[in-house]
């Protein structure tokens, strides 16, 4: 069956214009690259005539620039962008709950590196610090609504990873001598705290819009909203440390806010 689609659709792009091989080319790669109605897949051709993400699914786009003829994202469905993108959608329907992304990812905390590292167990002195999140990419859409029922848009940075733990009770044992006051010493085996990673800065956003029949209504809750989001990451929090060893101040940064910009166009 699949063969048969295959040549069907050979046949189709070959009649559809036989005289301009960049379009079939086009049209070819979107068959290997993206299969609109499948789930969770990467693409990278700059034009699509034709694109549908599935409710719950969500596709990711590799390139730095995108021509859609017709987008319809249903229930809950995503598309991310994995650098700063130039985006056309000449006819959009999104269903609720649409989210359209560029938002870098956080960073993992100290303990899950440590585990990654197979030093969860370890006896050392210091603990692991946490990673740095990643930055979010700008995007600048120029969209035509046809139905709306929420989207978010969303190039926020990553927050930072927390820093591991390095203090805990069950670390102190008594030394066998005695202080000026005559109690038993307290000898700490605690380990030392990771840092907590960095937060980056978010991506911007500049939207261009009209729209037929549906009015947009930013960033308010309920039918036919948009939430523009870019929110620059937190700095993670540092990893509790032994008072014994020192108590280190929180370093890192947070990321700044992106910009914010979306304007109806003139039809």
């Amino acid at each position: 069956m699949k063969h048969q689609l295959f040549c069907i659709y050979l046949i189709l792009a070959f009649f559809y214009n036989k005289s301009t091989n960049r379009k079939i080319v086009f049209l070819l790669f979107s068959l290997f690259f993206v299969n609109t109605r499948a789930k969770s897949q990467y693409f990278a051709n700059k034009y699509i005539s034709k694109l549908e993400i599935n409710e719950n699914d969500s596709l990711v786009f590799l390139g730095d620039s995108l021509i859609v003829d017709t987008l319809k994202m249903f229930d809950n469905s995503s598309l991310r962008f994995t650098k700063s993108t130039y985006i056309v959608f000449k006819n959009a329907f999104f269903g609720e709950g649409v989210k359209i992304l560029s938002n870098g990812t956080s960073g993992l905390s100290g303990h899950e590196i440590s585990k990654i590292n197979g030093l969860d167990n370890q006896n050392g002195r210091y603990k692991s610090d946490g990673s740095d999140g990643l930055h979010g990419e700008n995007l600048f859409i120029i969209l035509s609504f046809s139905s709306l029922g929420s989207l978010v848009i969303d190039t926020s940075g990553g927050n930072g990873g927390d820093g591991e733990n390095g203090f805990s009770q069950k670390d102190k044992i008594k030394e066998n001598r005695l202080d000026t006051t005559g109690k038993f010493k307290i000898k700490s085996t605690g380990k030392i705290g990771g840092k907590g990673g960095e937060g980056k800065n978010a991506g911007n956003i500049n939207l261009y819009y009209t729209y037929n029949k549906v009015i947009p209504r930013f960033n308010r809750e309920g039918k036919n909203s948009i939430i523009l989001t870019a929110k620059g990451g937190v700095c993670g929090k540092n990893g509790i440390t032994d008072p014994y060893f020192y108590s280190d101040s929180n370093g890192c940064f947070s990321g700044n806010d992106g910009n914010v910009f979306f304007k109806r166009l003139k039809e």
